[in-house]
């Protein structure tokens, strides 16, 4: 069954989307409006991001070619597991956070651990890496404390003190022991933004606060939202429709996939007093009666029929939640197939929408469970641009039944390619396409095997050639620039078409057209990376002001040791020498200012992180 929506401009986004005749139906899914025929407005603006083949919305017609669907790489081993004596067998993001910040240059993580197994309150931690794949726990300097006894009352912890080990420990949940006002939850990072750079949604036992925070270690906060009555949730950013997603889990018990997702925005620059109730959910009463509320989360995201082929059930949905990728918004999912405690069988799939709410699905498993990977739940943030891959980040449950975080790759734009059938010629002809600007340069990410090439030409709305057949791409790459011999800068007019000719084995991603030759797409790139100063491919350099400064020093015990420098406003600092655990730096004024060490070791190798 698939759900035709109704006056689609008009109603977006929807108040009440799914109704109770939707929820009950065997395969609640839908046709997604954009990609109906009374719905798309030619020509398309092509003009932000790049194009991806996830859909037909580009595309007018194909000559023998197929569609291939790709999976991401996993990599077995963890990177983030329990090492500390308050890491009893859980270290992962619930869901917090993996992001990369252009101002310190760092990727960083914030998850969660307990002092015991049976300890209730989680504690929230903090960890960086400079590549994405090697992670370390960095000492925090006013954040230790000694625990010698419960937290509160219901709490189990051990008698002990931890003091000598916490030290990359922020907080911990429900405020039982938050020194900083930090507790667990999603968060949003804006780069632009100096004093709330990072934001965080956290809602446990019921309510919920709106925390901003610097550097993401030293928390404030800004106000209280309304009660969460579910786990988990999540917060995410649109930059399309510069929106604040929240996507929370709810239990339909009356309704065949009792596991499904709500979602609510709100406007960015809403006042932190007047969010109130942004994640008050609907209430659902005992006979599963949907109360419709004004300003409630809708009914968003939903399992189907097709995640568990062949056996009869309808799976339920474990998480959802956005995150932009160039020209669309990522949606991912974990899907429960069933089981019980650290058995549950969850893997990850992935949903593609193109205007923020509605998605398309494939159906086919994007993360799949390994035996040192199983109960996979995509931690918030996620998305890491390195290169020519793209990083994802996941907790999951190892052999040992321990919760880590582990990682998968893909090659950048790799969730979809298009290619001919039989190795021979094939195909892609798009939509009457736009940009906003006259002067252009065409880029793909291509796959060339051998015997292999992509060419392309260029015509009008009445199919006149604008550019006449390209020379042949016979190399690959994520980032092609596709040559004329007449030239390579396009004037491609108000309107134009695309026609792709592919041969052998090509395989072709995506593509888009870039104001400069260097390629830049002006789409999104999920949670940053090492090439970015922002959350967008704008081709800016990453280069930042910065109003304080840190220096690690990596010693001979290959422990990472972590110091303040007081805030200070130097353009530069050198260090001029170490000894007897004083480190002695000055300013582009040469004026000195000492700075104490934590720990002892010769220090081998100083690195400058702003």
């Amino acid at each position: 069954m698939s759900i035709r929506v109704e006056n689609y401009e008009k109603n977006f986004p929807p108040f009440v989307f799914h109704d109770e005749k939707y929820l009950k139906s065997n395969t609640p899914q839908y046709t997604a409006p954009y990609l109906l025929p009374e719905n798309i407005k030619e020509p398309l603006d092509v003009s932000v991001g790049r194009q991806l083949f996830i859909d037909d919305y580009l595309i007018e017609k194909t000559v023998n070619i197929k569609t291939n669907v790709h999976k991401a790489t996993l990599i077995e081993k963890p990177i983030i597991k329990p090492e500390m004596p308050y890491e009893a067998g859980i270290c992962a993001p619930l869901p917090d956070a993996v992001l990369y910040d252009p101002l310190s240059k760092e990727f960083k993580m914030w998850y969660v651990s307990v002092h015991s197994v049976r300890a209730a309150p989680l504690n929230v931690c903090v960890a960086k890496s400079y590549d994405g794949k090697k992670w370390y726990k960095p000492y925090i300097l006013g954040h230790e404390f000694t625990v010698t006894e419960p937290c509160c009352g219901k709490c189990n912890n051990a008698k002990k003190s931890y003091a000598k080990y916490q030290r990359n420990i922020l907080g911990c949940v429900g405020g039982c022991r938050d020194r900083k006002g930090r507790g667990s939850g999603p968060i949003i990072m804006f780069p632009n933004n100096e004093q709330d750079k990072f934001m965080l949604y956290f809602g446990a036992f019921g309510n919920s606060s709106v925390y901003s925070s610097e550097d993401g270690i030293d928390w404030k906060r800004l106000g209280g939202g309304g009660k969460v009555s579910t786990s988990p949730w999540f917060a995410s950013y649109n930059p399309f429709r510069n929106k604040i997603i929240f996507t929370l889990r709810d239990n339909i018990r009356k309704f065949s996939n009792n596991r499904v997702f709500r979602y609510k925005e709100i406007d960015v620059d809403k006042k932190t007093t007047s969010w109130g109730a942004w994640c008050s959910l609907t209430k659902i009463g005992s006979e599963g009666t949907v109360a419709k509320i004004k300003d409630s989360p809708v009914y968003w995201c939903f399992s189907a029929r097709e995640d568990n082929p062949g056996k009869g059930k309808i799976p339920g949905i474990y998480t959802a939640h956005m995150v932009p990728y160039e020209s669309i918004m990522l949606n991912l999912m974990s899907i429960f197939h069933g089981g019980t405690d650290v058995n549950k069988n969850v893997d990850i799939h992935l949903g593609f929408s193109r205007d923020g709410f509605y998605y398309t699905r494939n159906f086919k498993t994007f993360i799949p469970q390994s035996k040192n990977a199983r109960y996979l739940l995509p931690t918030g943030g996620n998305i890491l641009f390195v290169e020519d891959e793209i990083y994802f980040y996941f907790c999951c449950k190892n052999a040992k039944k321990q919760t880590v975080t582990n990682m998968a790759t893909l090659r950048r734009d790799g969730f979809v390619s298009l290619c001919p059938n039989d190795n021979k010629v094939g195909e892609i002809h798009t939509k009457l396409l736009t940009v906003p600007y006259d002067e252009q340069y065409l880029f793909v990410n291509v796959l060339c095997g051998d015997k292999s090439s992509l060419s392309l030409e260029i015509v009008d709305k009445e199919d006149k050639k604008i550019k006449e057949l390209s020379t042949e791409v016979t190399s690959s790459g994520t980032k092609v620039m596709v040559k004329w011999k007449d030239g390579n800068k396009l004037n491609l007019g108000e309107t134009f078409r695309l026609r792709f000719y592919l041969k052998g084995k090509c395989q072709l991603y995506s593509f888009w057209l870039s104001k400069t030759e260097s390629g830049e797409s002006m789409g999104y790139v999920g949670s940053g990376g090492p090439s970015y100063s922002s959350y967008c491919d704008d081709g800016l350099d990453n280069k930042v002001t910065h109003k304080f400064t840190r220096i690690q020093y990596i010693c001979k015990d290959e422990k990472v040791e972590k110091m303040y420098i007081q805030k200070l406003n130097f353009n530069a600092i050198k260090i001029v020498s170490c000894k007897d655990n004083i480190c002695f730096i000055t300013n582009e004024n040469n004026k000195n200012e000492n700075v104490t060490l934590i720990g002892k070791g010769e220090v081998i190798n100083t690195k400058l992180i702003l």
